[in-house]
């Protein structure tokens, strides 16, 4: 069986692994003094946090060092803290903003993820409200694999779940909100009446978020910030500033902001905030992080309801059996 979570695991490491080297190719280039001074020292050191970050997430274990030991996602997540601070303060003294606000992005999830909420919130709030960075792609190199396999290949197992065909406008290609019946931007989705996946078998609805194998896909956004933001309030109980940056996310979108007069119980602004989640991170690769990390994984996909995968199922994948 293809070891696809193993990929991902090696491809992070090595991401860090050419981070570190780089920066002592810097350090011994450059000199130390300049080399720190430097928009390149702030552009790897950011990569080299964001891997621990994205393997931390992914994986339940993972090695912090070149054939070391594997350590806790716990661990790893802190030592991804550690040098997005580090990449933070690198990029502040180099003028290198871009890098600065994607490292902060990133120290707000690290955060978030570590229990320590006041600090999410902070950093969260402190990134631009036009933030976006992108994890990039070429139709002459590394694809878009969404599109790749599953929009051009039809890959089943790519499609867009059975739960949500009832509610695709397949004319508009949009999700329909399953508050107000509103067509949701944010989830375009594709379907010809009779489109079939490689099985023959299985009507493939697919993802249209990006139309071709050199679309990027964003990495972070403030979106998500938003939604950092809104997780954290509702945790403090601050039903109201929760529902705030909820509804900001759902007029940004164009659509009808939820009523809160009267004000929805701690249950319903969850269930608002994780669908906000889902839409905002739409096949994006990363709400299944989020929803480990909230104990969401089965609530979420029990309505597959496959007998051959009966639940419990693994919440993360495991290390590369490299």
């Amino acid at each position: 069986e293809y070891d696809l979570g193993g990929a991902t695991n090696t491809g992070y490491m090595r991401a860090r692994w050419f981070a570190r080297d780089t920066q002592e190719r810097l350090k011994n280039v450059l000199g130390e003094s300049e080399a720190m001074s430097s928009p390149l020292m702030a552009q790897v050191m950011t990569v080299e946090g964001w891997s621990d970050l994205l393997n931390a997430e992914m994986f339940c274990e993972a090695p912090a060092v070149a054939s070391g030991p594997a350590i806790t996602d716990d661990e790893l997540m802190a030592i991804a803290r550690e040098e997005l601070t580090d990449a933070m303060s690198v990029a502040q003294s180099s003028g290198a903003t871009d890098y600065y606000n994607w490292a902060l992005a990133g120290r707000a999830r690290a955060n978030l993820w570590l229990g320590d909420y006041s600090a999410a919130l902070a950093d969260a709030r402190a990134v631009p409200d036009d933030f976006m960075h992108y994890s990039q792609y070429s139709i002459n190199g590394s694809s878009n694999w969404m599109v790749t396999v599953a929009t051009f290949g039809e890959n089943t197992a790519g499609g867009v779940r059975e739960h949500w065909w009832s509610q695709v406008d397949t004319v508009a290609e949009m999700l329909m909100d399953p508050y107000t019946g509103e067509l949701d931007p944010r989830v375009p989705i594709h379907y010809n009446p009779g489109d079939m996946g490689v099985d023959g078998l299985t009507p493939h609805y697919s993802q249209w978020k990006y139309q071709e194998r050199g679309s990027d896909i964003p990495l972070s956004h403030s979106g998500e910030m938003k939604l950092i933001e809104a997780e954290v309030l509702w945790r403090n109980n601050d039903l109201a500033g929760a529902m705030e940056a909820l509804n900001y996310l759902r007029t940004r979108a164009g659509l009808t902001a939820h009523s809160t007069d009267p004000m929805p119980d701690s249950e319903l602004v969850f269930e608002y905030f994780m669908h906000e989640m889902f839409a905002e991170l739409f096949v994006e690769g990363r709400r299944f992080g989020y929803l480990h990390r909230l104990g969401q994984v089965e609530e979420v996909f029990a309505a597959i309801g496959d007998p051959d995968r009966p639940l419990p199922r693994p919440t993360k994948f495991a290390i590369s059996a490299n």
